[in-house]
């Protein structure tokens, strides 16, 4: 694996014109925001702590109706 990698680096550095392409190609995609990014890792942990919300109430629900015991 190492070899397959190595040989795409040098054949991208021995061809200026790849190079060149591919940072043009960068340059014309827009960067990420940086609030974007962080909304993209919030959400999920949003979600997964309305879940664990619910699930605490359940069971203490549980508890308040006798169902469950603290232990």
């Amino acid at each position: 694996m190492d070899a397959l990698v190595w040989a795409e680096v040098r054949r991208h550095l021995e061809d200026p014109a790849v190079l060149l392409a591919g940072y043009a190609r960068l340059q014309a995609e827009p960067a990420p925001r940086a609030q974007d990014l962080l909304a993209h890792e919030v959400r999920p942990l949003q979600k997964t702590l309305t879940e664990l919300d619910r699930e605490t109430q359940r069971l203490l629900d549980a508890y308040h109706a006798g169902l469950i015991e603290l232990e």
